[in-house]
């Protein structure tokens, strides 16, 4: 197997991705633990997993949660997790994601603003009792 792209992750793992060079050499994407590597497969129907092992290059980007997201012209985008994959499926425009979706956005938007303010009234108030002449002198 020839490796064609290494890509850490969070947590100390990585993935790998091997290209087959020949009958009986697997390649395809792999994830790496320590000195330990597992092969990623595909969760699904069988019609997902022939399309995620016939991929013939995925770039992989990770994420912040210690996976990864897979791309290849072929197969399409996948979500990996460890030594699992699923395919990215497209939601209706009703599900999206945007802040206009729902309001849990807004409240989201709503409690950090009252955090921050908070916490900078704080700091300023701490400042200012700092900087006022004590009444002994």
């Amino acid at each position: 197997m020839y490796v064609d792209d290494i890509v850490p992750v969070s947590g100390g793992g990585a993935y790998a991705f091997g290209i087959s060079t020949g009958p009986g050499i697997a390649g395809g994407v792999w994830y790496l633990s320590g000195s330990k590597a597992s092969r990623v497969r595909a969760v699904g129907d069988s019609a997902a997993r022939v399309r995620f092992e016939s991929a013939a290059l995925f770039e992989i980007q990770p994420t912040v949660d210690g996976g990864a997201y897979a791309y290849d012209a072929t197969a399409g985008v996948w979500r990996i997790q460890g030594d699992s994959a699923v395919s990215v499926v497209e939601i209706p425009p009703s599900r999206s994601f945007g802040i206009g979706s729902s309001d849990s956005a807004f409240k989201f938007a709503w409690a950090l603003y009252v955090h921050e303010h908070a916490k900078r009234k704080s700091a300023v108030d701490e400042l200012e009792s700092r900087n006022r002449p004590s009444d002994d002198q």
